[in-house]
């Protein structure tokens, strides 16, 4: 399975799932979406791999989302061109496989990603 990371160098979570997987022996495409360019139509496969709502994909705690973004009602595709427009905003790290995507911040998280890597 190939896998890609959407990673921070300078997030401690990030660090860590590349950690994790390098442990595991897992090679993966280390993407650093705050220095590289993504479009909407790569964010919106990540988020139908997901299975979650493109708002999950969030940092609601970043003081750019409080000041501009919170309290307001934006629309799939509105969000998608926020998040490419504003990286920053985006939750990390990212697991990418051809047909998954986990937004792997917990430990669990990890284990999915491992268990779906040995299936």
């Amino acid at each position: 399975i190939a896998m890609q990371i959407f990673y921070n160098p300078r997030c401690g979570k990030c660090r860590n799932a590349k950690n994790f997987l390098e442990d595991q022996n897992i090679s993966c495409d280390i993407f650093e979406y705050l220095s590289e360019t993504f479009t909407e139509e790569t964010l919106d496969e990540i988020v139908r791999k997901s299975g979650l709502d493109v708002t999950d994909f969030i940092r609601k705690k970043e003081d750019l989302y409080k000041e501009k973004f919170a309290q307001k009602e934006y629309s799939h595709d509105e969000w998608l061109d926020i998040l490419v427009e504003n990286p920053s905003l985006l939750e990390r790290p990212i697991i990418i496989t051809e047909d998954r995507a986990w937004i792997a911040r917990s430990d669990e998280k990890l284990q999915e990603v491992l268990q779906q890597y040995n299936d």
